[in-house]
């Protein structure tokens, strides 16, 4: 019984890892977002940041990445940060 126990209490503590985790991200991806907007990068951003490590985006993708954080920040705002917040040490 110890085993399944210490196993389940495992599981706990990475739920509460990860979703430490997913808090985090979701701030990250709010502040890009925001420097997106704030720096105009939409209108601005040069072709060469695409280049090396950086070729497989597309300023398309960054637009996509904005999208979704309105999208995580919807579901957030309706109750999913109270739901997740609880998990917090």
């Amino acid at each position: 019984m110890a085993d399944l126990t210490s196993k389940q209490a495992n599981f706990v503590s990475r739920s509460i890892e990860t979703v430490e985790k997913v808090l985090a991200a979701a701030d990250e991806l709010s502040d890009l977002k925001r420097e997106f907007i704030e720096l105009g990068l939409a209108a601005t951003i040069n072709a060469s940041a695409f280049a090396g490590d950086n070729a497989h985006l597309s300023l398309a993708d960054l637009a996509n990445l904005s999208d979704f954080e309105g999208a995580l920040k919807t579901i957030l705002d309706a109750g999913g940060r109270a739901d997740l917040l609880k998990f917090r040490r």
